[in-house]
């Protein structure tokens, strides 16, 4: 049994930590509140002997002068409460001094050194309660030690540096309904393809996939592109086992992966894991590249992938589910904890919460381009040119991974109104040079990941629009970068609107 530190925890993940832990020793249902001016109360629960209130003080880098003073704070809050119980939970380790010092700080509401938990009280809950461990996930799977035995057990395929690489990427990581989806899929038909656009977390995703199923005894191996052939001779037919392919068929240059026998040993695997109840298969790839490896071979064509898709979407990422990714990123990204609480107090938070541009990629992008120096308007600044120009997460893949019938394709895709263009008027402007079968072929390429096709209105058409306001963004901004391209579009146009739209956005 590990003894956690719960530095991998952000506040609010300590805070529901402590919910089930207490809630499972002190035979309560207690409620967590938001985040905020509660007046004191993290966790609230109405029992037989009236209202009881937890207190929850979590915060990386914390001394006990920090934590006393913070104990002082809550005296006066306490006394207008003036709840039947109280408890005071900590993630530090207090001695016996140093925890008599809390009770006398908070008397009369804390009338010994049993209402105090600290992370060793925390630890034993654990122990007692290991359901509670396996729910809370980012415990362990961020904890040095629990990676330490990964790297040394030498069942997972994978270098220290990367384990490393995980252990950092797993403090922000916040579960989302694809989670759910995900591990329906591998429980239903043993494998999963996830897939998405660029920067909305399948590799994250399939990460936690992966040290969830490690928790639970399997064999974790990593399958590189290079050496696919290499799954044969890992495969041990009494062992359980998790396979785990990321971006499967490439980035940018699907033609070199698929040049290494990939499609024939990826659809052999499948047919392998999905007869075998000891065996699961992870793939990720970006949508427009798998579509792009469908149409070059047939193997993968014919491996029934979309029938084992998850595909993981923006719209997968509620408000909360925003707000606690912004939470994570700006609490475990070294920022003064006064800049964090100027950027809330100002409300510059819900601007970056409601952004239609939301990604966690794009989130962590602009924090690494800011200066050491971080002031919450200098913050607020860059993540919103970020979001309003995400260059940075669309760029590769339009200029390495498209065909070019596909790039003129979102090209003038994007003079069109947001709600798209029918069939007909697309292919008249956007078909140039390309034949039938190359602007289908570009078609299919995009959909899913930089375009959607649907039926607007009953009796409407069919229309193709751009997939979401951050791939438009980018297409306008690459147009803006390249003004070469602009009589380029404005020659090949069938519309005045086109035209007058198009120099309206210039």
């Amino acid at each position: 049994m590990t003894d956690y530190d719960f530095h991998s925890l952000s506040p609010v993940d300590f805070e529901r930590l402590v919910c089930d832990l207490l809630g499972k020793d002190l035979g309560v249902e207690l409620k967590a509140f938001g985040q905020g001016p509660d007046g004191g109360v993290d966790l609230e629960a109405s029992c037989e002997n009236g209202v009881m209130v937890v207190q929850c003080k979590h915060y990386r880098g914390s001394s006990f002068a920090d934590l006393k003073k913070a104990a002082k704070a809550e005296k006066p809050k306490m006394d207008r409460q003036a709840p039947d119980s109280y408890f005071f939970v900590t993630s530090q380790t207090l001695s016996r001094t140093q925890q008599q010092t809390i009770v006398e700080l908070l008397s009369p509401h804390l009338a010994g050194v049993n209402q105090i938990y600290t992370a060793v009280e925390l630890n034993e809950l654990l122990r007692r309660f290991p359901d509670v461990e396996v729910d809370h996930f980012k415990l362990w799977m961020a904890s040095a030690s629990v990676l330490q035995r990964i790297v040394h057990s030498g069942i997972w395929q994978r270098s220290e540096a990367l384990m490393e690489e995980i252990q950092d990427r797993v403090r922000l990581y916040v579960a989302t309904p694809s989670m759910q989806r995900a591990r329906g899929m591998l429980d239903e038909k043993a494998v999963c393809v996830i897939t998405g656009a660029p920067g909305v977390g399948k590799s994250m995703l399939a990460d936690m996939l992966a040290l969830a199923h490690w928790h639970d005894g399997w064999q974790v191996v990593e399958l590189a592109s290079h050496e696919i052939n290499r799954a044969w001779d890992v495969l041990n037919p009494d062992a359980k086992q998790f396979l785990y392919f990321d971006d499967a068929f490439g980035q940018t240059d699907v033609h070199e992966r698929l040049s290494n026998d990939v499609g024939v040993t990826v659809s052999k695997l499948i047919n392998y894991v999905g007869r075998k109840a000891n065996k699961r298969l992870v793939i990720t790839t970006r949508t427009h590249v798998l579509h792009e490896a469908e149409a070059r071979d047939e193997p993968i064509a014919r491996a029934g992938l979309h029938a084992r898709a998850c595909v993981v979407e923006v719209a997968d990422y509620t408000a909360l589910h925003r707000a606690r990714i912004l939470y994570n990123h700006l609490y475990f990204g070294d920022l003064r904890r006064s800049t964090v609480r100027e950027f809330v107090n100002s409300g510059m938070h819900m601007r970056i919460i409601k952004h239609p541009n939301f990604t966690p990629r794009l989130i962590a992008l602009s924090l690494q381009q800011m200066p050491d120096e971080r002031e919450a308007a200098a913050l607020f600044g860059r993540m919103c040119h970020t979001l309003d120009h995400p260059i940075e997460l669309w760029g590769t893949s339009f200029r390495e991974a498209l065909s070019e019938p596909a790039r003129m394709i979102l090209l003038h895709l994007a003079t069109f109104p947001a709600y798209g263009a029918r069939h007909g008027e697309l292919q008249a402007t956007a078909m140039r040079s390309a034949t039938p079968i190359e602007y289908s072929r570009a078609i299919r390429q995009l959909e899913g990941s930089w375009i959607t096709i649907n039926e607007k209105a009953p009796g409407a058409g069919v229309y193709t629009t751009i997939a979401n306001p951050s791939c438009r963004d980018f297409i306008l901004s690459f147009i803006d970068s390249q003004p070469e391209y602009v009589a380029d579009i404005i020659g090949h146009a069938t519309d005045i609107e086109q035209i007058a739209r198009l120099l309206g956005y210039a």
